[in-house]
């Protein structure tokens, strides 16, 4: 969901990492943007979900889970 996303300069994705804009709750479609700011870093396996802004420098931890 490129248009949904954006992301800063210099962040790091690791492995298993993923950025989601978007889910199914109770039969209902929602999305929304997400954004990382500069420097971020996602830890491995971290997940970051739809309407969620980190900030300049954020780090989330390996197997975390951001709504």
């Amino acid at each position: 969901e490129r248009t949904l996303t954006t992301i800063g300069d210099d962040c790091t994705l690791n492995a298993g990492s993923r950025i989601q804009c978007h889910s199914q709750e109770d039969g209902t479609f929602k999305s929304d943007r997400s954004t990382l700011g500069a420097g971020c870093t996602l830890g491995v396996g971290a997940l970051v979900h739809y309407g969620v802004t980190l900030g300049d420098g954020a780090t989330l931890a390996a197997d975390s889970f951001l709504m």
